[in-house]
């Protein structure tokens, strides 16, 4: 199979994140832990999952900020963000730290369980995929263990990757997985350039990275390729996981290959990017972090060399502030985005920095 063109690749990327991957329907807060999130919204956040019951037949719900817990033993609502909970009991919502107790409550009520995290899953989708499926679960292993070093983040939801050997076999595959039924148009586009995307999993209930192992298969850089594919799919799926689809374009982009030149710097997809950044700085049409911040889908839209100049711009943006505050940090003014707080404000409260104050340092560095 011939190798993808570098706009190719990347348009590929940008199609499966706006494309399949919005498909997922929102969990909603309902019933008691509705009434508790009503009353306490900024400190509940937002619902990450639907709510289910634990093994002890207490009802739970993840949400951005830690985790509703309704308990059957003695019929309260609460929810606890790790170090404090807040209880709905006879005298409305009060607050205490995890270990302590109300006078009202049961003397040893079981603390809430911690949120339950995920290991990716490697999964060979036919007998070729097999042997380059060795080499995908050491990746997977090294980036799942750096991720929650770097981004302080695990996987709140299954993680799957599915390995094809060829786009053909991917575009078979991927309905059972997604949900969704492929054109024959859109067959032969994914076959042809789509090297992986990430989606909702119908089949786990968590998130799938769907891999084409034929992207620079047979080269000596086919390690190097899948590794940098791999860490962009899985910053989407930590950005999703995390905080649903909270935040600009510009920002969850440049978080994506932040990571990913951290990673591989010998990526070429962000060497291609950076080099149609370069050349629309040469010819005069380098957009301002401002006009991407308010129009990025417009933008984006006009070309495959547009998509990777505003890519390369988001990538220096998120780099100066990660240069200041460190990674996790960055993820954090997602989360609280996510849960109802202004994206400005929670940045400028991070970083110190506004959209305007970071652009008009992005066009200092692009002198």
């Amino acid at each position: 199979m011939r190798h993808l063109s570098i706009p190719l690749l990347v348009a590929a990327i940008i199609l499966t994140w706006t494309g399949i991957a919005s498909a997922e329907s929102t969990p909603e807060f309902k019933l008691g832990f509705k009434a508790l999130a009503d009353q306490i919204p900024d400190i509940v956040g937002q619902p990450l999952e639907d709510e289910h019951y634990g093994p002890n037949g207490d009802s739970l719900q993840q949400t951005t900020t830690g985790l509703m817990v309704w308990r059957k033993a003695d019929n309260w609502t609460a929810f606890t963000d790790g170090t404090r909970t807040w209880v709905n009991g006879p005298n409305g919502v009060q607050d205490r730290p995890n270990d302590m107790r109300f006078a009202w409550e049961n003397e040893q009520p079981a603390a809430p369980p911690p949120p339950t995290t995920f290991t990716p899953q490697i999964k060979a989708m036919d007998t070729e995929s097999g042997g380059p499926g060795t080499t995908v679960k050491r990746l997977m292993a090294e980036i799942d263990s750096d991720w929650a070093s770097v981004w302080g983040w695990r996987p709140s939801r299954p993680v799957t990757v599915y390995l094809f050997v060829d786009g053909f076999h991917m575009t078979l595959g991927m309905p059972a997985i997604t949900g969704q039924s492929l054109t024959e148009e859109q067959r032969r586009d994914y076959a042809a350039n789509v090297p992986a995307l990430n989606s909702a999993d119908v089949q786990t209930g968590g998130w799938a990275i769907i891999l084409n192992l034929s992207n620079g298969m047979g080269t000596p850089d086919w390690e190097t390729i899948t590794k940098a594919t791999l860490v962009r799919q899985y910053s989407y799926v930590m950005e999703r996981d995390a905080a649903g689809d909270a935040g600009p374009s510009w920002y969850r982009e440049g978080l994506v290959r932040v990571s990913a030149e951290a990673r591989v710097p010998a990526d070429p997809t962000l060497r291609g990017e950076m080099a149609w950044m370069y050349d629309s700085k040469k010819r005069g049409i380098l957009p301002t972090l401002t006009r991407l911040n308010q129009d990025w889908a417009g933008f984006v839209s006009i070309s495959a060399n547009y998509r990777a100049t505003a890519n390369s711009m988001a990538f220096m943006a998120v780099r100066i502030l990660a240069d200041k505050v460190g990674m996790g940090p960055l993820l954090e003014v997602l989360r609280r985005t996510a849960g109802g707080q202004d994206f400005e404000t929670v940045l400028n409260a991070v970083t110190g920095y506004t959209v305007a104050q970071l652009d008009a340092q992005l066009q200092s560095k692009l002198q």
